[in-house]
């Protein structure tokens, strides 16, 4: 039994797991349209009494658009009632019918797959940008909480850092980008830098964080034997301690840029057409959930494996070059 265990979690993986949930996704797209082609397939019996009905109806005299509608499908359930196929065979073409009319009607006829586009091009933006902003806040704040543990120096900057990570952290994102917007920015109507500045700087927080642990893994004889070559205290620490400090801190950095690019998803709080906002607005005209909403979570799942084998390819060229 145990080595059964042990054979499982070795097997075990991250692209195996990613490929699980995506063959679950695509198989509940399947069984639900499979639903609805069962629910949409003609039925004979109705087939005729709508027939009946429409040639009742046509000699009390309709608009000639009402009539070829109704010919239209009178034309469409005779084909279905003379169509020779097996129940399996029936079922794979009507379920084929159905998942073309559904991403045609969600996707295609209205220019929804522009909008995904749109949407996609405005979350990368922001995703960017915060990220940009949350590293050069983050580093800055801990390299001063670094030198504040190590000297005991920059006591008033280490309070100012402390208290600001501990309230952006202590508070929900979507709450910081509405007061970004409505109170600071309530004169303005740039919701994109809106975003771009509560997403960096709620970012900022838990990268300070992660920098302040690399720098303090680094052994204190680096900075001594940086120091004792005659480098000053920046140069030492721009040159020798941060290099190494993210090498030690790139999977958690890669993490919190995962985190930050599925966090932007909250945009949509202040009218931003992102993705996710998109995918709503294409649901509320379709009135059909299903298909944005697993169209807008496959494109984040494609992003987040693509950021994570970028990663991990980054990773194994530090390791070689610290192999040299």
């Amino acid at each position: 039994m145990n080595r059964i265990w042990y054979n499982i979690k070795n097997s075990f993986s991250f692209k195996k797991a990613a490929a699980f949930f995506l063959c679950l996704w695509v198989l509940a797209a399947i069984l639900s349209a499979g639903v609805l082609a069962e629910d949409d397939s003609p039925d004979t019996t109705s087939s005729s009494v709508s027939t009946e009905t429409s040639s009742r109806t046509s000699r009390l005299g309709k608009s000639p658009l009402v009539e070829q509608q109704n010919s239209k499908e009178a034309e469409e359930s005779r084909l279905a009632a003379s169509d020779p196929s097996t129940g399996i065979v029936r079922f794979f073409k009507d379920l084929y019918k159905n998942i073309s009319k559904k991403i045609d009607r969600n996707f295609i006829s209205n220019n929804g797959w522009q909008d995904l586009l749109n949407g996609l091009w405005v979350t990368l933006k922001i995703t960017f940008y915060a990220s940009i902003l949350g590293i050069v806040i983050g580093c800055f704040l801990g390299i001063i909480r670094s030198i504040y543990e190590t000297s005991k120096k920059l006591k008033f900057l280490n309070l100012i850092a402390k208290f600001y990570i501990g309230v952006i952290r202590g508070t929900p994102a979507v709450v910081q980008l509405l007061i970004m917007y409505f109170v600071i920015f309530g004169s303005s109507s740039n919701k994109v830098l809106a975003a771009i500045l509560t997403f960096g700087i709620n970012s900022g927080a838990y990268v300070a964080e992660i920098f302040r642990s690399g720098i303090m893994s680094i052994d204190s004889g680096q900075m001594e034997a940086g120091r004792s070559l005659g480098l000053s205290y920046g140069q030492t620490m721009w040159h020798v301690i941060l290099p190494q400090a993210v090498k030690n801190v790139l999977p958690a950095l890669g993490n919190e840029f995962i985190t930050l690019l599925k966090e932007t998803s909250i945009a949509g709080y202040i009218a931003i057409e992102d993705l996710s906002r998109v995918g709503d607005r294409i649901r509320s005209q379709n009135y059909e959930p299903f298909w944005p909403f697993i169209a807008v979570a496959l494109i984040y799942l494609i992003l987040v494996l693509g950021l994570s084998k970028l990663l991990t390819l980054f990773e194994r060229r530090l390791r070689k070059s610290d192999r040299r």
